[in-house]
């Protein structure tokens, strides 16, 4: 009964310019029990940008990306809601995270910047391919927090001897 009624709430906002079915369909998709196909997604985007990404590369740098966002929203206790908790999550398991593959994606970093820029290609595909809401677009970073820094980094030089 809610449905129906969500329906022929966003058929009046619509000013009666769109189809019933679409109204039910809008309504579906803002109800709850909506469920996003992310493997979908995920097959969908590989497979559109086979000949932009080569495999080396969708492995070093999407496939963990995608694997932590994965993570997150397949749990069924403290899923991320939107894209900007989302990245939350998975930013800061790689920033502090015990596990040899996430090291050294720490703010200031290369590899957190293509962490970055892998995280929002895939949400923004889902969003604008694969009719995800809205409030899964990854946030808006500022620049100057998540810059890339030149500064010297403590290390310890291999010698001749």
């Amino acid at each position: 009964m809610k449905l129906i009624e969500t329906a022929a709430d966003t058929y009046q906002n619509y000013k009666s310019n769109i189809s019933l079915k679409a109204a039910f369909d809008i309504s579906q998709k803002s109800s709850s029990r909506f469920e996003l196909d992310w493997d979908m997604a995920l097959e969908n985007y590989r497979n559109s940008n086979r000949h932009t990404i080569q495999e080396n590369t969708w492995e070093r740098k999407h496939l963990p990306v995608i694997k932590a966002i994965f993570f997150y929203v397949k749990r069924s206790k403290a899923r991320p809601q939107n894209g900007e908790r989302l990245w939350d999550k998975v930013s800061n398991e790689y920033q502090h995270g015990k596990n040899l593959e996430k090291r050294g994606w720490a703010k200031g970093t290369t590899m957190r910047r293509h962490m970055r820029l892998a995280f929002n290609r895939f949400l923004n595909w889902c969003v604008e391919r694969e009719d995800f809401p809205s409030y899964w677009r990854p946030p808006v970073f500022n620049k100057a927090e998540e810059e890339v820094t030149t500064e010297k980094r403590v290390g310890y030089p291999l010698t001749d001897s």
